[in-house]
């Protein structure tokens, strides 16, 4: 489905990025970079993964998702 014209996106609620180990990626975006952790929960119908959100202002969101086997995905 295409926007009508004349429209554009104009703001991201969050963003998700995909990990191998959610507690390194949670102490760089809260330590290095200043984002604070909202968030950390067990990721719903998904064993074993876990959902975390990290605040980067007011109106906007990262999230981090770890599961199983993200550590075997090759880089």
């Amino acid at each position: 489905m295409a926007m009508p014209q004349g429209s554009r996106i104009d703001g991201v609620h969050h963003i998700a990025v995909m990990a191998g180990n959610i507690k390194t990626h949670i102490a760089f975006f809260s330590e290095v970079l200043g984002c604070e952790l909202k968030a950390l929960f067990f990721m719903h119908g998904v064993p074993g993964a876990y959902h975390a959100f990290l605040e980067m202002n007011e109106n906007c969101y990262f999230s981090i998702v770890e599961t199983p086997q993200a550590r075997d995905i090759p880089i």
